[in-house]
Formats: structure tokens, C-alpha cells, sequence
């Protein structure tokens, strides 16, 4: 069942964040498939430790899910040079933080059937300054320990898997650094 190559590609749908496109895939035994995959921009999410044992999320307005929980966050931009330039963007943007050490702690993508990769950063030796939220985010600031993220993770207020990932992937990375 190798795939010998992939015959054909078109784009089928293109929305304003995301398009899908559509791969027709040969394989050894003569069949050929389509196989739809999401085209999803690269993104990056930020766990800022303000102090040991303390972290900082947002709490933002979601039409579908209320008011949220989760790791600031957000898609790199054509002007964004790295994905770290581009943390340190999100980082002001969405909680008006600046940081002077910076850990990539994981790239991923969200799924087999996505393309798009995200960057988990853990941020220490924060300042804060102001924020510089886009037009259409209604974001809070909410410094709380891990076990008041995870709490909330079990209540169903951390609704996004990548915030969940982000926090508990700083988690462990934090726990192994202190070792």
C-alpha cells in the first residue's frame, strides 16, 4: 500500500485563515485516492512565565465557546522574519509583554492532514508594557499557577488543544530545566 506519488493537487476551498486543497495519491496496487488536506497558516503560542510557578494566559471572548482561557497565540504574518519574531509580536499584541529569554520548546503540526506549523515558545525576564490588541479581540490578561490552568483545563475553559499542548509541554519542559 506504498503511494507511489502524488498524481494531482488543486486547491477546492480558500477562506479568509485557511484553504483545503485536494491530493489525488497513486499507490503500488494501481488505486488511486484523493486525500483532502488543510492549509492552515504557521502559527505561534507563547507560555510566559512571569515568575516560578506562575504563568500567564489570556481570557477572550469566543462567539462559539464564551469567554475562554488560553496561551497567547497567533499566526505569523508575511512581515515576521522567524517564528520568534513573531512570538515576540503576539506576545505584545495580546497580553503587552516583552521578554529577554526565549525557549523554543516544540514545532508540530495539528494534525496528519494539515499543513501549517506551530511554534511553542516558553518567554522569562518579562516587562510589561501595553497592549496592542487587533480590532476584532476583546482580550483580558490572567496570571494563575499550573494548577489553576489545569484546573481549568478539566472544566472545559482551555477549549483549544494547542493552548493545552503549550501549557502542558512548558510544564515539562520546565520541570526538566529545574531537575
Amino acid at each position: 500500500m506504498t503511494v507511489i506519488e502524488k498524481t494531482t493537487s488543486r486547491i477546492i476551498y480558500t477562506a479568509r485563515a485557511i484553504s483545503v486543497r485536494e491530493d489525488t495519491v497513486s499507490y503500488l496496487d494501481g488505486r488511486q485516492e484523493i486525500r483532502e488536506i488543510l492549509l492552515a497558516p504557521q502559527g505561534v503560542l507563547i507560555l510566559p512565565v512571569p515568575t516560578e510557578g506562575s504563568i500567564i494566559l489570556t481570557k477572550e471572548y469566543r462567539h462559539n465557546h464564551g469567554w475562554v482561557y488560553g496561551v497567547p497565540m497567533g499566526r505569523m504574518e508575511a512581515s515576521d522574519p522567524s517564528p520568534l519574531d513573531a512570538a515576540k509580536r503576539e506576545i505584545q499584541e495580546e497580553v503587552g509583554l516583552s521578554s529577554t529569554v526565549w525557549t523554543l520548546i516544540s514545532t508540530h503540526h495539528n494534525g496528519i492532514h494539515e499543513e501549517g506549523l506551530n511554534y511553542f515558545f516558553v518567554a522569562e525576564g518579562l516587562s510589561q508594557g501595553e497592549h496592542k490588541h487587533d480590532v476584532d479581540e476583546d482580550i483580558e490578561k490572567a496570571e494563575m499557577t499550573f494548577e489553576d490552568a489545569f484546573r481549568l483545563m478539566d472544566e472545559g475553559k482551555i477549549v483549544d488543544l494547542r493552548s493545552r499542548g503549550c501549557i502542558w509541554a512548558g510544564y515539562i519542559h520546565l520541570l526538566r530545566r529545574d531537575k
